[in-house]
């Protein structure tokens, strides 16, 4: 049987070690279910990008799609249908849009550490004529547009299901079980004859240095947080040692 290595960290390998779990089967059933979603999340992507396909008809793959979605995502689709009007047709440079008008996200702080004015970015994407063909029609069984499966597709321009289907893309190749903000800018970007990615590589941003920046600031967001947890740590040890001298220094209290 192939053989694959798994190193942990040094603290939760002495508590697997003190626990007693058996290591190999719950590996394999973790892996095997891993490799199940990636599955299944990837043929999702090939599906959106299957002229053809009609997600609207998949409520199934919207409700996944949409469970995946951080707050900030879902916010930033909801005024990129916004910055779209009333005509409801939803392109890669209002997803841009929605993008950038959310701003509390990682996608913009990566647009900013690239030296990218928001505001600058905002009016050309605004400029942009719409040329993109392939709009989604409205749900025609009355689903209502809170509903994931309703709202995620109805108008959406075909470059811009290339976008979800890249973001969704981005997520899994960079090891994340999320759709973020800063996976739809990569995936405007992987669409690379779209009105978003037109600008964006305009303002000098393309999709290797998104993933790039994604995947340092990932890594950077981790270091912190292994480093406060190791600072708390030491804190506590520290008052823990002062405790211990206190209480030598006083002796047994009598009873």
């Amino acid at each position: 049987m192939p053989k694959i290595n798994v190193y942990l960290p040094d603290d939760l390998a002495t508590a697997v070690r003190e626990a007693g779990i058996p290591v190999s089967p719950v590996c394999q059933k973790a892996l095997a279910e891993a490799v199940r979603l990636v599955g299944r999340a990837r043929k999702a992507v090939e599906h959106l990008r299957d002229p053809g396909f009609d997600p609207v008809g998949v409520p199934q793959l919207s409700t996944r799609i949409g469970s995946l979605m951080t707050p900030r995502l879902s916010e930033a689709v909801r005024l990129a249908r916004e910055a779209s009007g009333t005509a409801g047709r939803l392109g890669t440079k209002h997803l841009l849009i929605g993008l950038l008008d959310e701003g509390d996200n990682l996608g913009v702080g990566l647009l900013r550490a690239l030296d990218v004015d928001q505001e600058e970015l905002r009016s050309a994407a605004q400029q942009v004529e719409s040329d993109e063909e392939g709009f989604t029609a409205p749900d025609e069984k009355g689903g209502r547009e809170s509903d994931v499966g309703a709202s995620l597709w109805t108008g959406l321009s075909f470059p811009a299901r290339l976008a979800i289907a890249a973001t969704l893309e981005a997520s899994l190749d960079l090891g994340h079980n999320y759709l973020g903000c800063e996976h739809l800018l990569i995936g405007l970007l992987s669409v690379t004859d779209s009105e978003a990615s037109r600008v964006l590589r305009s303002f000098g941003v393309d999709r290797a240095d998104a993933q790039r920046s994604v995947t340092t600031a990932i890594a950077g967001f981790v270091h912190a947080r292994q480093t406060s947890a190791t600072s708390e740590a030491g804190k506590l040890d520290e008052i823990s040692r002062r405790l211990d001298d206190l209480e030598r220094r006083l002796g047994p209290v009598a009873s």
